[in-house]
């Protein structure tokens, strides 16, 4: 999950599964004890408006929004440019800015999964392996686009992504 970001879940399944009980003690040693939970997210871009850090309303608030002057959306969107730039300008000095509110961001599919197995060692000796995956798939995380007429040579772009696939392993030995 992108933090800081107000996404709207449209799903989020998490399951768990273990593997069965076998009766061939060969079998029961290899395939016996393995638990796999998976949690899949999909969520919605968020909304969001254009603004300005230059007070041209004369408010002294600064954070205005911009004048929308066309349409916000490139024929294809890309993170290199999220939303037109040539449909946003400072809004007329001593008014404010009627950009919408209403854009919408990005959306994310994140797939997180552990893997673990207990062995008995002894009746009270047991070793965990453990395996997990945030990011299983690796799927690019991005955050809403840089929204300020201000900062010109990033406007409408991407250029904040939440974290790449991160894998853990872990071992553990109770008793």
């Amino acid at each position: 999950n992108c933090a800081g970001i107000d996404h709207r879940t449209i799903i989020n399944i998490s399951a768990l599964e273990e593997s069965p009980k076998f009766s061939e003690r060969w079998l029961q040693a290899v395939a016996g004890n393995w638990k796999l939970s998976e949690i899949v997210q999909v969520q919605s871009g968020s909304y969001f408006s254009v603004t300005t850090a230059t007070d041209q309303a004369l408010d002294s608030i600064g954070g205005q929004r911009a004048a929308a002057v066309g349409y916000p959306y490139p024929a294809q969107r890309t993170f290199a440019q999220w939303i037109t730039p040539a449909a946003f300008a400072q809004p007329a000095l001593g008014t404010f800015g009627m950009s919408p509110n209403n854009i919408l961001g990005p959306g994310i599919f994140n797939v997180n999964a552990a893997l673990a197995r207990e062995v008995r060692i002894k009746e009270r000796h047991t070793i965990q392996f453990r395996a997990e995956a945030f990011n299983l798939l690796n799927h690019v995380q991005p955050t809403n686009p840089n929204a300020s007429i201000s900062t010109a040579s990033t406007f409408g772009r991407i250029t904040v992504f939440g974290n790449p696939r991160i894998m853990q392993f872990a071992l553990k030995y109770m008793f």
